[in-house]
């Protein structure tokens, strides 16, 4: 008896609900606007396989009550561009809190004494728009070349502490283990025919690598643009009309001929030296002095993404060196670098390593000519060269006016930037 009342009960209130639910949608804007659209197509039904039609069709709906209703609460104004984004692709600025897109946000990295980078410590960042840029980026800037000058004058003064282990997080532990095991694992993958499994093992292995890349911004997205619009500029054939994974294959495809070229052929990097006939002879003195900035920059390069680390294997080759700044890149056009200083030489060198990660890989790709000088450059590298000029230049100017040689070594993307 008590379940047949329960059941009339709710098939009352269901059937009470249906009808206000009903009587709502009759007295609804929507469903005058949706039989507003259905009456234009149907008068306009011929022409909806042409092209204007199809825009005439679309345009009645957005002119439509509801979907100007649905457009105002699943999308924003982009503060800078103006254009509508929708809300989950939208960012507040910082310091204006309008909303702001991906393509207009600029993001400033906010200098830490600790050097640390990891998946528990994010960097920490100020994101702002267009219109606040410049002055944010002052600012922020300010900070960051004051806070390096206090780590230079505690070296000069010897009181500058070396940096420290932190205590590492089982999330970053989690991260360092997988990391390693899917290295393993990668390499192995490579030489036994695995199958499906060894392009499992390939694609956790590049996720495990670049993933808190990818997750902390859309570098990889950004690159892949870059990409796409340098392709179009250049004029080779059928070019923009390939599909990308046939742009990628070729370009991978190139790369082994060329790397297979000089297997076969030993003698063609010699061949590409010769200078008047030989190949130019360097001193003894110089190949002793270039070998210890190859070391220094192997240090740097292929240390983990801590300043501990750094410091351990660079002490390796300078004894007693002591590291004044470390840090890495999160940000395109932002390079990693490392400040080392030799107190009994009285030389800092500045190491600057080729690309890391996926920001640096959109600098590389960044590869538009822009005016430097009297002359062009790629720009991704002179923005990141610009960036090191105003945010690490007056620490080499306080350690030049201290009496001590500056140097700047680099590899790769290093060296461009660099020179």
């Amino acid at each position: 008896g008590k379940s047949e009342t329960r059941r009339s009960v709710a098939m009352s209130l269901f059937g009470q609900l249906t009808k206000q639910v009903s009587q709502a949608w009759d007295e609804s804007q929507a469903k005058k606007d949706l039989e507003k659209v259905a009456q234009t197509l149907d008068q306009n039904r011929g022409s909806l396989l042409t092209a204007e039609g199809l825009a005439q069709a679309q345009q009645a709906i957005l002119e439509t009550q509801t979907a100007q209703a649905i457009q105002e609460q699943t999308t924003r104004v982009c503060i800078s561009c103006k254009q509508r984004i929708l809300r989950t692709a939208a960012f507040n600025c910082d310091e204006c809190k309008e909303k702001v897109c991906t393509n207009c946000i600029i993001r400033c990295q906010v200098f830490s004494a600790t050097g640390l980078y990891t998946l528990s410590q994010p960097p920490e960042q100020v994101q702002v728009c267009g219109k606040c840029g410049p002055s944010v980026q002052l600012r922020v800037r300010r900070g960051n070349v004051e806070e390096r000058l206090k780590r230079i004058a505690a070296f000069l003064d010897g009181t500058l502490e070396p940096y420290s282990y932190d205590k590492e997080t089982k999330l970053d532990k989690t991260y360092r283990v997988s990391g390693s095991f899917l290295s393993g694992a990668h390499q192995v993958a490579k030489f036994f025919p695995l199958g499906q499994t060894a392009a499992a093992v390939k694609a956790a292995s590049y996720l495990v690598r670049y993933g808190p890349m990818v997750l902390f911004g859309n570098d990889l997205a950004l690159g892949l643009q870059l990409f796409a619009n340098l392709a179009k500029k250049v004029d080779v054939g059928d070019l923009q009309k390939m599909p990308p994974e046939d742009v990628w294959a070729g370009l991978y495809y190139m790369v082994g001929e060329h790397c297979g070229e000089r297997s076969r052929t030993p003698s063609v990097e010699k061949l590409e030296h010769i200078s008047e006939g030989k190949v130019p002879q360097p001193s003894r003195e110089e190949m002793v002095r270039l070998r210890r900035f190859v070391r220094l920059l192997f240090a740097a390069t292929y240390a983990e993404p801590t300043p501990t680390d750094v410091q351990r294997l660079l002490r390796q080759v300078i004894p007693g060196c002591e590291l004044l700044l470390a840090e890495f890149s999160v940000l395109r056009e932002v390079p990693s670098h490392f400040l080392v200083c030799d107190r009994r030489k009285k030389e800092a060198i500045l190491l600057l390593p080729g690309t890391r990660n996926v920001t640096d890989l959109v600098t590389d790709i960044n590869a538009e000519s822009e005016r430097l000088g009297t002359g062009l450059a790629h720009r991704g590298m002179s923005k990141s060269a610009t960036w090191l000029a105003e945010e690490v230049g007056p620490s080499l100017v306080q350690l030049y006016t201290s009496g001590y040689s500056v140097t700047v070594a680099g590899h790769s993307l290093g060296a461009a930037v660099g020179s």
